[in-house]
């Protein structure tokens, strides 16, 4: 049991890797600047703004929120099966459980120390899920996820309550919720590291308080790891002309999707709060991972052209470094909103913050592929496999060896 080599790597899986750590920073980026836990998310969405604000919020409530988690969720289970055909299985649970308690460490340190909003604690936890299911059959895991997918939705309202509950809890006191806006504002603007820290774990402990998003999660890890097991991108020739066709049916329910998340189609408002919250709910749900798939298969497609798996070539080396290149993005983020930084906290709007994404990306493109043209693995790749297999890994490329091969 290794690391995989370069020479083993799948472009189109490095491709869409490193396509969604640019979702991710699109999403993510309100988040950075303003105060993102609990129901201070619906009050950020209520501040006055300009066109081009108003613009750059729709841009992403319907083409980016929601849309790139499913697939960095996917890749996850995709990378688990691939990890599970190559290991022996004598060693392969113990190997994997280190590695799940290795991202937990890394995304406990960055949730606590750097940026609250992280998903890698997340997606260990839910990990250790993933691992019940390797033994069953490829129906036993579709039927699964499936149900995992949709199964929070009709949970929403218990859900709901209880996380209202929880969230008195985590503030300690039933406050005013501008109240908190205002103080969480302040400190990360003006206070210092140990008091954002403070404001950081607040944020943290009330992340955990949302179990069926992790129910969801397990369902898209699900749905990779079936992926996995009908060897899809191994064998991508073969499935061509069905992803050609798939993608176009994805893009109808992604409109239908968006038609209901927008309010312009309201088929479900005569059934009841109840079944109007389920259906509207799973219309979005379906929409999402429509819009999601698409962009997906549209990838795919375009990186079986010589033309353009050249043009994506760049966007691969931010995939293999996926890790790293998140975890950047967090730590230039911080760095230019908290009170230790720049300070811009509470200041960069959506359309700025739109195109601070854009440069930022742009900045990490020739950096992964400068790094990969030295090295075998992202500095935190490094760390991560150095831990799971209980040994430092060899990190510099062979000068004239590898870098031929490449």
């Amino acid at each position: 049991m290794r690391p995989i080599a370069a020479g083993e790597r799948i472009d189109a899986i490095d491709i869409l890797r490193g396509f969604t750590i640019f979702g991710i920073l699109l999403v993510n980026m309100p988040l950075y600047g303003w105060p993102n836990w609990g129901p201070m998310r619906a009050i950020r969405a209520q501040l006055p703004g300009g066109p081009l604000d108003e613009a750059a919020s729709w841009f992403l409530w319907l083409f980016a929120e929601d849309k790139f988690y499913p697939l960095l969720s996917f890749l996850f289970g995709l990378g688990f099966s691939i990890q599970l055909t190559r290991a022996p299985a004598a060693n392969f649970l113990s190997l994997y459980r280190r590695r799940l308690l290795a991202l937990l460490l890394i995304g406990l340190l960055h949730g606590l120390l750097v940026w609250s909003g992280d998903i890698l604690v997340t997606y260990a936890l839910v990990g250790f899920f993933l691992l019940l299911f390797r033994g069953c059959s490829q129906r036993t895991i579709l039927v699964y996820a499936v149900v995992f997918l949709f199964l929070p939705i009709a949970l929403f309202p218990l859900q709901r309550d209880l996380n209202q509950r929880l969230f008195t809890h985590v503030v300690a006191a039933d406050v005013d919720y501008k109240l908190l806006w205002n103080e969480s504002l302040h400190t990360y603007a003006h206070g210092s590291f140990a008091e954002i820290t403070s404001e950081r774990a607040r944020a943290v402990s009330w992340n955990l308080t949302w179990p069926i998003s992790l129910v969801q999660i397990l369902g898209l890890f699900l749905l990779g790891l079936y992926a996995g097991r009908r060897q899809f991108f191994q064998s991508l020739q073969t499935h061509l002309s069905v992803l050609r066709k798939a993608i176009w049916w994805a893009l109808l329910l992604a409109v239908i999707g968006g038609l209901v998340r927008t309010g312009v189609f309201k088929v479900f408002e005569s059934f009841g709060p109840y079944l109007s919250g389920f259906g509207k709910g799973g219309l979005e749900t379906v929409g999402n991972l429509g819009l999601s798939f698409f962009y997906a298969g549209a990838l795919v497609l375009l990186a079986q052209r010589a033309a353009w798996k050249s043009r994506l070539a760049p966007v691969a080396a931010v995939g293999r470094m996926a890790l790293s290149n998140y975890l950047f993005q967090s730590l230039v983020c911080t760095t230019l909103f908290y009170s230790y930084g720049l300070g811009l906290y509470g200041r960069v709007h959506p359309a700025a913050g739109l195109a601070l994404s854009f440069a930022i990306y742009s900045m990490q493109v020739p950096l992964s592929l400068w790094w990969l043209c030295y090295f075998r693995f992202g500095p935190m790749e490094w760390f991560w496999r150095s831990l799971t297999y209980g040994k430092l890994q060899p990190m510099r490329l062979l000068p004239g060896i590898e870098t031929s091969n490449r």
